[in-house]
């Protein structure tokens, strides 16, 4: 764990180095922003990394950092009071921020995301209901409580899953 760091000093030929990079990372996923180029872009490291260190979020670089797997495992990792949460959200790539399909997914890990959906996709009956549906208490917060009515009306099957869980 003492010794990732170490790979910010190595030479070009180390830093390109797959093993040294993948030691380095397991030791301290932070170790991924001194990887060569092509590495610091490598799917599985960066993957690594974030469950080691979620902190990294806003040292990675894009196209990674556009990954729709690699936001999401930062979605679920990333504390939801941190500044890193924040820099997720704020500079997720507009194609993720804006598919309905996508967020459910990222409030199936983390509820504290819906803060950061576009008030287009909360718009969205369908996104609503989906988001509900994958975390019920999210009817209780703004901007969904305010549509409990029409989403109950139109999704029977989520006033049932909304009341087991309420209580």
């Amino acid at each position: 764990r003492q010794r990732g760091w170490e790979l910010k000093f190595a030479s070009d030929r180390l830093r390109s180095d797959p093993e040294v990079v993948w030691a380095a990372v397991r030791s301290q996923g932070g170790a991924i922003t001194s990887a060569s180029p092509e590495l610091s872009q490598d799917k599985k490291l960066v993957l690594a990394a974030i469950q080691d260190e979620a902190d990294i979020w806003s040292s990675l670089e894009p196209p990674v950092r556009n990954d729709p797997d690699v936001v999401l495992e930062a979605n679920r990792l990333i504390d939801p009071t941190s500044t890193q949460f924040a820099s997720l959200h704020s500079t997720m790539p507009e194609p993720l921020r804006n598919v309905p399909a996508f967020q459910p997914k990222m409030l199936r890990q983390n509820a504290w995301a819906i803060e950061f959906v576009p008030d287009a996709v909360l718009a969205d009956p369908k996104f609503a209901a989906e988001a509900a549906m994958a975390f019920p208490p999210l009817l209780d917060r703004p901007p969904l409580a305010a549509r409990q009515e029409e989403l109950f009306g139109a999704r029977p099957e989520l006033l049932q899953r909304y009341e087991s869980v309420k209580d």
